[in-house]
């Protein structure tokens, strides 16, 4: 930086004000946790909303829209959908309209990807759903086109690269989330929860099938490690917010 000089003319100097913000959120002092729900699984209808309403927390729900109307008894379906929503008080996230487009969005044009979002707020305004405010890129990545995109869409976008954040982070569009696939054990998991509680973070978690024995996916985690987890959750006495409501409170 070069050092200012005095030619001998006058200057004047203009201070604009000074400004204090806080370092953190002050509805989540100690951390906050989110349970997000991925690819429309029928356990999230049958035992993970459920469970939740029983300690008074809530989810953010993120289904591939085709298999509501597949027929499968793997998946919810719509009237689930509307019990978890309506009832339960889950928030409803876009994900992705079908599994032809649950796939990485890198590298798609503007045109087909907004084109995509679109459909994915239209389903919920047709079908009688509040808005779609938080949204989760198909299998994780983006690129910047994406994340311009899912900024004029949405509240709030979701990755899935592992770091806690803190819930005042810039990365509000590309907000990172934890897997709790078949490789992530209950220990892992609780040790995030902790970690967020002792540093004032936000950490998000992925939820996928949930069967009651060994994973038939790799995306699968034990039901009962979901239950410990809510359980833990309960004694640390940390949050439990929807996606929607921690960015709300920002």
């Amino acid at each position: 930086m070069d050092d200012a000089g005095d030619d001998g003319d006058p200057v004047t100097v203009k201070f604009g004000g000074f400004a204090t913000y806080p370092e953190g959120v002050p509805a989540f002092p100690e951390g906050v946790v989110s349970f997000t729900f991925d690819d429309t699984w029928a356990e999230h209808a049958s035992y993970a909303t459920p469970l939740l309403a029983q300690h008074g927390y809530t989810g953010t729900l993120f289904p591939i829209l085709s298999r509501l109307t597949s027929g499968n008894p793997e998946y919810y379906d719509t009237d689930d959908l509307k019990k978890m929503v309506n009832a339960y008080g889950m928030e409803l996230g876009a994900h992705a309209t079908s599994d032809d487009t649950h796939i990485s969005v890198v590298g798609w044009t503007t045109e087909d990807y907004e084109t995509e979002l679109r459909a994915l707020r239209s389903w919920a305004y047709d079908n009688g759903f509040p808005p779609m405010m938080s949204y989760a890129y198909p299998v994780g990545p983006f690129d910047e086109p994406a994340y311009t995109s899912v900024r004029r869409f949405f509240g709030y976008g979701r990755t899935n690269d592992t770091r806690l954040m803190s819930p005042t982070s810039d990365y509000r569009y590309a907000a990172s989330a934890l897997v709790c696939s078949s490789t992530l054990t209950l220990a892992q998991a609780e040790a995030a929860v902790d970690a967020a509680k002792a540093d004032g973070l936000w950490v998000n978690f992925i939820i996928h099938d949930l069967p009651t024995t060994t994973p038939a996916t790799q995306n699968g985690w034990l039901r009962s490690n979901f239950a410990s987890l809510v359980n833990y959750c309960v004694s640390s006495g940390i949050a439990v917010r929807a996606a929607g409501d921690v960015i709300n409170a920002l």
